[in-house]
């Protein structure tokens, strides 16, 4: 919106009261906690002069604080949710998939993977390699080397095996699934990052989790 004149208080401004013309019954408020310095002196003026309503999130409080209408502060712990936290500063449209845990053979996998980082690190990349590669209608790929030859790659197969993601039938790999190739091309890092955070929610006082949302912007320009 500000890309050209970023600097310029009076264009953004104008920009701001042509923004708010475009809603002559209200319905918006000004959340003054991003952006440049500039842009939220603009942004508050132009919003006070339309006595429309202005607020701050306190970072470290978790606090909506009113700027005006001086109303009461309002806390937000527990109830700030990650697409309304999105969509505050800025996302047009969030997608977020149903919330969903982390199956047992799964936690049980990536944390022996990460127990054991040091004997599997060299191997998870040729693991990360063999799964691009089974990016095919029957998610197979075939391994150049036997287990007396790389014996730590064909101990990462056989616990991705045990975990029920591939099938291994000589020196064909195959997975039973996309979700499962995923998983071994990296995948699992992520997967175990999200079930440690499922984990401390309760103790930590997470607000909320997801994994794998889809953000929509307009940073510049007309495309998202």
């Amino acid at each position: 919106m500000y890309d050209r004149q970023p600097w310029d208080a009076e264009h953004i401004s104008d920009r701001i009261l042509d923004l708010l013309a475009q809603y002559p019954d209200g319905g918006i408020a000004l959340n003054a906690t991003g952006g440049t310095k500039l842009m939220s002196i603009a942004a508050y003026e132009a919003f006070r002069s339309c006595e429309l309503p202005i607020y701050y999130i306190h970072p470290e409080q978790d606090r909506l604080l009113w700027l005006s209408p001086g109303k009461p502060a309002q806390d937000l712990a527990d109830c700030l949710r990650l697409k309304d936290y999105l969509m505050a500063y800025g996302a047009e449209k969030v997608e977020i998939p149903e919330p969903a845990g982390v199956a047992e053979p799964i936690r049980r996998l990536t944390r022996q993977l990460i127990a054991d980082i040091d004997r599997y690190a060299s191997e998870l990349s040729t693991l990360n390699y063999l799964a691009l590669n089974a990016d095919n209608p029957q998610l197979t790929v075939e391994i150049d080397s036997g287990p007396q030859s790389r014996p730590h790659l064909w101990e990462l197969l056989d616990l991705f095996e045990q975990a029920g993601l591939c099938r291994i039938n000589g020196h064909s790999l195959k997975f039973v699934d996309a979700q499962a190739r995923f998983t071994a091309n990296g995948g699992w890092l992520e997967m175990f990052a999200y079930a440690e955070c499922l984990g401390l929610k309760k103790a930590s006082g997470i607000q909320d989790i997801a994994c794998n949302i889809t953000i929509s912007r307009h940073p510049a320009g007309k495309q998202p």
